[in-house]
């Protein structure tokens, strides 16, 4: 008998949060302790996936650049923003551009728009930056694996990976 009471309670629990109704939780409090029946945020593996559009960072741009990839990717926030550093030459369409990035919350991939390879570039060599936020912020519990798409002409993916560390210029 005291399973079906005890299941019948736990039934119109559930129905009660199902229902969005309020009702469940009120009697709750009255015959006793209380336990939350509210939903908590999702997990970062639960998070939905998310896009950015980089923008031109207006912070510092001394950097360690990676001379194994097309872009160095730091975390400034982790999990909430990044910054993306690529050297090249001064001269508008130069340098690969990155247009977007996408998250799940256990990857980041960023694409670019490739240079266009009928442009005449200077030699010199600056180092480019932009600044990617996320509107919903997740955990970063580890190195994040990254993908860079159309990097160069041949549109290549380039897979790295972003340190979980903030980066202190």
């Amino acid at each position: 008998m005291r399973r079906v009471a005890v299941g019948a309670v736990v039934l119109l629990a559930m129905t009660g949060c199902a229902s969005g109704g309020g009702e469940a939780d009120e009697s709750a409090d009255e015959s006793g302790p209380s336990q939350s029946t509210e939903t908590s945020a999702p997990l970062p593996s639960e998070t939905d996936e998310q896009t950015a559009t980089p923008a031109l960072s207006s912070g510092s741009l001394e950097v360690p650049l990676d001379a194994d990839a097309p872009a160095s990717v730091h975390w400034i926030e982790p999990g909430k923003t990044l910054r993306i550093y690529i050297s090249g030459s001064s001269t508008p369409g130069c340098v690969p551009t990155p247009i977007e990035a996408t998250t799940d919350g256990t990857q980041v991939t960023i694409d670019f728009e490739p240079v266009d390879a009928a442009l005449t570039c200077t030699m010199d060599l600056v180092i480019h930056g932009w600044e990617v936020e996320w509107d919903q912020p997740f955990a970063v519990n580890g190195p994040l694996p990254l993908t860079l798409t159309n990097t160069s002409e041949d549109e290549t993916e380039v897979e790295s990976e972003i340190s979980d560390e903030p980066f202190k210029p």
